[in-house]
């Protein structure tokens, strides 16, 4: 994930044919504003459309994006939704992250060992993570149960959710989820895919 730097994601295609690149939806955002789309409710409807989990609520959102504002539909028909909409992101790599704050955090971390020498700056990195584990460990023993706090909220959410999906078995390894009125989506357990992809 970048946030378009250009060069940088050509180098990364080069090195990595098979990898995907994606852009970071806020610097997308940042970009968005400086052409001169800065209301909230484009802010809001780009967010939609860039998480979108299904090509149908992508086109929803863009049409109501469209209607809304034609210019900045215009803008962001240019970009390849590809690499900045979860709708059109391959379900392979397993990642569903619209922001690239993680980078961001760690390139924060690593600021004063970069202008190092290359092994001092490395020695720096590496203390810095060990200490960073440790810490990580300490909070980690504090748990109650095998899951974080964050993603036990996450699972417990989902499972709630779950409640409202009534499976029917259609042939093999395969389920048509309803999920309320009008709603139907294919489990596929070989696969391990769901046609929501979310």
């Amino acid at each position: 994930m970048s946030d378009k730097q250009k060069r940088l994601v050509e180098a990364i295609c080069m090195l990595f044919p098979n990898a995907e690149t994606r852009h970071c939806i806020r610097h997308m955002h940042a970009n968005f504003k400086k052409v001169g789309f800065r209301t909230k409710k484009l802010k809001d409807l780009l967010w939609k459309a860039a998480r979108a989990s299904t090509t149908r609520e992508f086109e929803d959102a863009m049409d109501e994006l469209r209607k809304t504002n034609q210019h900045a539909y215009d803008w962001l028909k240019e970009k390849n939704p590809t690499h900045w909409s979860r709708s059109h992101s391959s379900i392979r790599s397993h990642f569903d992250m619209l922001v690239n704050n993680l980078s961001e955090s760690f390139n924060k971390m690593i600021l004063e060992a970069r202008g190092k020498p290359i092994l001092t700056m490395i020695e720096t990195i590496m203390t810095k993570i060990m200490l960073l584990i440790v810490k990580k460990k300490e909070e980690a023993d504090k748990w109650k149960g095998m899951l974080c706090p964050k993603i036990k909220k996450n699972v417990d959410i989902n499972i709630k959710d779950s409640l409202r999906c009534v499976p029917s078995h259609a042939g093999r390894d395969k389920y048509q989820v309803e999920y309320g009125l009008c709603s139907q989506y294919v489990v596929d357990l070989v696969e391990n895919s769901c046609s929501y992809r979310n």
